[in-house]
């Protein structure tokens, strides 16, 4: 399923898959879902419709199953989280190269 497919889909049914009679309509016609109806904390702002979508078609593939919205989201949290920690460790190598570099 291509991409643009994920996000359509998405964008008409709930996260069980199946559209809710009282949800709004968005302006393209299709039932409102996603981050833009829920309060997320600010720490989560980064995480945008698309970068949801696309999180939860890659990983529902690599996993044989479709992930839940919340999976999607811890997911992007861990793998935000690894990076700010690798590239803190490669800032204190630098650190340490530097160093180096100045002792007599």
């Amino acid at each position: 399923m291509g991409r643009e497919n994920f996000v359509k889909m998405l964008s008409k049914t709930g996260p069980s898959g199946f559209a809710d009679s009282g949800e709004k309509l968005n302006e393209h016609g299709g039932h409102a879902t996603g981050l833009q109806d829920r309060q997320r904390p600010l720490s989560m702002a980064w995480i945008s419709e698309e970068l949801l979508a696309e999180t939860i078609e890659v990983w529902s593939e690599a996993y044989g199953r479709v992930i839940g919205e919340d999976e999607a989201v811890e997911i992007l949290m861990i793998v935000k989280r690894l990076g700010e920690v690798l590239l803190k460790a490669q800032q204190v190598q630098q650190a340490r190269q530097v160093v180096r570099e100045v002792k007599p």
